[in-house]
């Protein structure tokens, strides 16, 4: 392939004035992919590379590919109807589409008849197969596990939660419980005020363990940078990458008790800690090798 094949449209990208589990995601698989590409973006990043840009600068070059990650914008909309009509090849998501609403998701895939629809965990992948009637394949990038690592000289002994938002979804109201049980044994990032995504990495890589207590999650960012620090994590179904019960955390169903069970459990033995952190590195680095990741989606590419 060409330095210029792919064209990338996205919502947000890595870090910067607002960071979440897409933008991190995004930042990543543009990292792991053996391809440069041309990356436009609705907010801004603190990342500095030339192939990054506003939508609004938005050019028709001579690509191959417009691949839509995330944004469901009508300014995205537009210039991938544009494309499409240049014989482009089109790929939406995996951060686009979520099967929570089905009209739209309709409408859209009718305007722009996309060549590939990739979404990130196979729940979703068959939710949509039932109303639409495109290629869709279930594509999830995993953390940079070459950051997120087990630090050799930190270690706190508490649980961390951490969240970069005020979304319902989160259930901060869970974790604010939870802090009432187990007293001064948790700490939180991201609440009441916003991290800076590269200015937390150190410090949430050296906790007893993590919680999650969102609502739901389609795949989790947190968890798996979490996994690849070697912190153990405390999931509950509801989140789809939960890991794997007494390999990488302790899977427990989603109320205060056992909740907080599961975290005296793990601040008071060292042993637990340590199979658990090295399980939870494991699982990443088995699961989500970036080479693989690169092949699979050039083959992608390929198969459109």
């Amino acid at each position: 392939m060409t330095m210029k094949d792919v064209n990338l449209l996205a919502f947000n990208y890595g870090y910067g004035n607002f960071t979440n589990g897409p933008g991190i995601s995004c930042w990543n698989f543009t990292k792991f992919c053996n391809i440069k590409f041309n990356i436009f973006i609705k907010l801004k990043t603190d990342i500095i590379n030339d192939n990054v840009k506003n939508i609004k600068e938005y050019n028709n070059n001579k690509t191959n590919y417009v691949h839509w990650w995330s944004g469901l914008t009508e300014e995205f909309l537009n210039v991938v109807k544009k494309e499409k009509k240049q014989g482009k090849k089109i790929i939406l998501g995996p951060n686009l589409f979520d099967g929570s609403n089905p009209d739209q998701e309709i409408k859209i895939c009718k305007e722009i008849q996309p060549d590939l629809i990739l979404v990130v965990n196979k729940e979703i992948k068959y939710k949509l197969k039932k109303y639409l009637n495109y290629k869709i394949e279930d594509f999830m990038t995993g953390p940079d596990y070459d950051l997120w690592v087990p630090p050799k000289d930190k270690y706190i002994n508490k649980i961390l939660w951490k969240g970069n938002t005020s979304h319902e979804s989160k259930d901060i109201s869970t974790a604010l419980e939870l802090r009432k049980k187990i007293v001064d044994k948790m700490e939180f990032i991201g609440y009441p005020y916003p991290y800076r995504y590269m200015e937390h990495v150190r410090e949430a890589s050296g906790y007893a363990g993590f919680v999650c207590t969102s609502l739901s999650e389609t795949k989790s960012e947190a968890v798996l940078e979490q996994l690849a620090a070697g912190v153990p994590v405390i999931t509950h179904p509801k989140v789809f990458m939960m890991g794997l019960h007494y390999k990488t955390g302790i899977i427990v169903n989603k109320n205060i008790e056992e909740f907080a069970q599961a975290a005296l459990l793990l601040l008071e033995s060292e042993s637990l800690r340590s199979d658990l952190s090295i399980g939870a590195r494991e699982f990443v680095l088995q699961n989500f090798k970036k080479e693989t990741l690169s092949d699979y989606y050039l083959w992608l590419l390929n198969e459109c």
